[in-house]
């Protein structure tokens, strides 16, 4: 079944949501530990960040976590339409898979800045791979995309210092019917 999580704290996850998602609602910080996490939602957002002071995804070493999304939305604000959304800042860890599948629109998208430091990422999106609006800071990561829009983007033009694309190293295998990188104010790429 679904789950909100409205406490503060870290979480271990491990097992199976085949027809829900998991919420998060809070002022504060919280942490989720994706260990072998399998979440399916027909209806919405696999991972859903309603709210929170900054979310961290920790992917087990080890271990594949696999979101899915439906092709449709219900009850959802207009602006939720990705498989992994985040209203707040958003960072991934850990040297785990995480394989998203974004059948409605985008596979993740952050309305603020989206962090990435190691780990695995495989997406197919319908939309956007990744959308950071504020900015996308990737380090040491193994990023495959294949998406009918953009594969890596952002979108702030109205905040100073923002609307960037960082990369340092890693390894990047992006397939997009539109941009592979649009980084809507700049772009740093160091190795990888």
């Amino acid at each position: 079944e679904s789950v909100i999580l409205k406490d503060a704290g870290i979480y271990h996850l491990t097992g199976n949501i085949d027809e829900g998602s998991i919420t998060v609602d809070t002022e504060d910080y919280i942490k989720l530990i994706l260990d072998n996490v399998s979440i399916t939602n027909p209806k919405g957002p696999a991972i859903y960040i309603e709210n929170a002071k900054t979310i961290v995804l920790s992917l087990v070493e080890g271990t594949t976590n696999v979101l899915s999304d439906g092709s449709r939305y219900d009850k959802t604000p207009e602006e939720v339409n990705a498989c992994l959304y985040s209203k707040d800042d958003l960072v991934l860890e850990g040297t785990g898979v995480l394989e998203v599948q974004g059948n409605y629109k985008d596979g993740i998208r952050v309305q603020d800045d989206f962090k990435m430091n190691e780990g695995t990422l495989k997406i197919t999106a319908l939309d956007n791979g990744i959308r950071g609006k504020d900015s996308v800071y990737i380090v040491d990561g193994n990023i495959t995309i294949e998406a009918k829009g953009d594969a890596i983007k952002t979108a702030s033009k109205e905040k100073e210092g923002k609307g960037f694309i960082y990369i340092k190293n890693g390894e990047f295998n992006l397939t997009s019917e539109k941009d592979g990188i649009e980084a809507i104010q700049s772009l740093i790429i160091e190795n990888g």
